[in-house]
């Protein structure tokens, strides 16, 4: 960002910590939240607009930039002293301050997939952010495989001979075929004949399962290579979770609706080239620990992005109320002790959470109280709520006395980010989300589009259960 508006916005961030100082980072531990009960500030944006509700693909992993490469954080305020806190009950959640950081890492720092340099600038500012807090902060590094899309091209033959433009799904193998393009449906058993797509290139729609299932079937059928198209206006990122077995692309609505009616009718030929590969490279969770009790609470959202878009609401949105929520409970006396993390390479598969846990030891699983996962909190209509029937039998009264009723996640979402890596080891999860946005995966999940009011109701909806869990068990 220019100098003078990058001096702007650290300086604000730095002057809203500057009250509410913790212990100095040479002490690791963290201090458990008690929420404060004021009410919502009323939203300064536009009208809240929905989200897309194609099978989670948020749920795929990004890679993140390696740590010994991350470039210099955008704001490294010095860490605040602890001889003049203001009281606890003076800290109060800001939407709007939380605002500040969605503009930073959407805004000034951009698309951030794991592994990549943007993602390094975002770990470091995100680790400069801690520190100043007091926190005791840093990288908790593991190896990812990088997935490199140097490209895609779409060329159709015929009477509709021309390029069209695709999207390189994540984990779709290089190489050039050619073939026969045939409508596939939604790529489902039953959708298609075995002998319509063998040695032809299957086109299909997005929806009711997922992209990897959707490759899968048309390849185990002898198809060539899959593409498939959207089921909203324009085109979309997507991730396969591990290297398919045929290359794979995304292609918009408009184009590929055409498409579909044109080879009902007639014959339509294609010639598909991906020019990809994988490569090893170094991932990093951001991890803030400060102890206050044997027992401890993990509040987080992922840091990455999916390539080609800001995103604002996926995840700057989480990763900002993690880190207002950080400045709150930086002064605020609690009975566990609390980790803030930013997660790395959640787009990709979830492979930062999945590290962390893998890390623990059965004591400190043990001991892991809760964990409160925030992930594209800032758009949409909905707040919803999932996870442990335990943590959301206690948030979904919260939320409603903040002045907005939450409602239960599907079951094809519950799975889909950080928090079901603590659910598959046994540990309480809560997944706070807000639905819908018709941006996700785009290029469109810009900052403007995300509402502090809806950042504040998720800060002080997490603050809220985190003041039910009471002491520990």
């Amino acid at each position: 960002m220019p100098e003078i508006r990058r001096s702007f916005v650290n300086l604000l961030l730095v002057l809203a910590a500057l009250p509410f100082a913790c212990a100095p980072a040479a002490t690791s531990a963290l201090q458990t939240p008690q929420p404060a009960a004021a009410t919502l500030a009323t939203p300064t944006d536009a009208a809240a607009t929905r989200v897309a509700t194609e099978t989670p693909a948020s749920g795929l992993p990004v890679a993140t930039e390696p740590a010994a490469s991350a470039a210099a954080p955008l704001a490294q305020a010095p860490a605040v002293g602890v001889d003049q806190p203001s009281p606890a009950s003076s800290v109060e959640f800001s939407g709007l301050h939380a605002k500040l950081h969605v503009d930073v890492l959407a805004r000034e720092i951009g698309s951030r997939p794991a592994g990549s340099d943007a993602q390094g600038r975002a770990q470091q500012y995100v680790l400069g952010q801690l520190r100043a807090l007091g926190y005791e902060a840093q990288l908790q590094p593991f190896p990812i495989a990088y997935y490199d899309d140097r490209g895609s091209a779409l060329t159709i033959g015929g009477a509709f001979g021309r390029e069209l433009g695709t999207s390189t799904l994540i984990y779709s193998p290089g190489g050039v075929v050619e073939g026969e393009l045939v409508d596939a449906g939604l790529g489902r058993i039953g959708d298609f004949s075995p002998d319509a797509v063998r040695g032809k290139i299957a086109l299909v729609g997005r929806g009711a399962i997922r992209f990897s299932e959707k490759v899968e079937s048309v390849a185990a059928a002898g198809a060539l290579a899959a593409i498939i198209y959207n089921n909203q206006p324009g085109n979309f990122a997507g991730n396969l979770a591990t290297i398919a077995s045929i290359p794979a692309v995304g292609l918009s609505e408009e184009e590929g609706q055409t498409l579909a009616q044109t080879v009902r009718r007639e014959s339509v030929t294609a010639r598909l080239s991906v020019d990809a590969g994988l490569e090893q490279r170094t991932a990093a969770n951001v991890v803030a620990t400060k102890h206050s009790g044997a027992q401890s609470v993990v509040i987080g959202g992922h840091l990455d992005s999916v390539p080609g878009t800001p995103g604002a609401n996926d995840n700057a949105s989480g990763t900002a109320v993690m880190l207002e929520l950080a400045r709150v409970l930086a002064a605020r006396p609690t009975p566990y002790t609390l980790r803030f993390v930013a997660f790395d390479a959640e787009e990709i598969g979830l492979l930062g959470s999945a590290f962390m846990v893998g890390e623990m030891g059965e004591p400190e699983r043990s001991a892991t109280r809760a964990m409160i996962n925030l992930d594209m909190v800032g758009v949409g209509d909905a707040p919803r709520l999932g996870g442990s029937d335990e943590l959301t039998r206690v948030a979904f009264p919260i939320a409603a006395s903040l002045g907005e009723e939450a409602r239960p996640l599907g079951d094809s979402l519950n799975g889909a980010s950080d928090h079901a890596s603590f659910l598959r080891v046994g540990i309480p999860a809560l997944f706070l989300y807000r639905s819908e946005d018709p941006n996700y995966h785009s290029p469109a999940d810009r900052a403007e589009l995300v509402h502090p009011a809806h950042l504040e109701y998720a800060g002080r909806l997490a603050l809220g259960v985190l003041d039910a869990l009471g002491g520990p068990r």
